[in-house]
């Protein structure tokens, strides 16, 4: 628990923890129903349970869209990009100062919204050039990493 905690602590202080549940490295928020289910369960037979919100791999927490989602609403750690600039983001691509139309206490890691508001992704602030923010995570991953295994 310690990983997400790390991670969440980069964008707020309030997160409800007592609702979410580790399985193997993956953890869910869940309600008080499913929890009360869940513990009386083999964890052994059990995959999943509640709202996907990331994983641990290599000691780091790899969040889902849906945790991006919730931290949304308790951060003020944001960039907000214009249209081209968002496509281009969720291509895979680092995000340039003049591209950027509103920026939140943009240091350290941020999130990344488009002109609708909606969590595109993450990006982290480089450290040598401070007009780049470089691409850290973006909800085109998951079509990009699919179409590598049809090849």
């Amino acid at each position: 628990m310690d990983i997400l905690k790390t991670f969440i602590s980069q964008f707020t202080k309030e997160f409800p923890y007592e609702e979410i549940q580790k399985i193997n490295k993956k953890y869910f928020l869940i309600d008080s129903k499913t929890k009360k289910f869940t513990n009386k369960l083999d964890f052994e037979d059990l995959r999943s349970s509640g709202l996907y919100l990331g994983e641990e791999k290599a000691r780091k927490f790899n969040a889902s869209i849906n945790m991006l989602n919730i931290l949304k609403n308790k951060t003020d750690k944001t960039i907000k990009l214009n249209e081209k600039a968002s496509w281009l983001f969720i291509c895979g691509r680092d995000v340039f100062a003049d591209s950027i139309l509103e920026r939140n206490n943009a240091y350290g890691t941020v999130l990344v919204l488009n002109k609708f508001d909606e969590v595109i992704g993450l990006a982290k602030k480089d450290k040598k050039d401070k007009n780049l923010f470089k691409n850290f995570y973006d909800i085109g991953h998951l079509l990009r990493r699919e179409s590598k295994k049809k090849r």
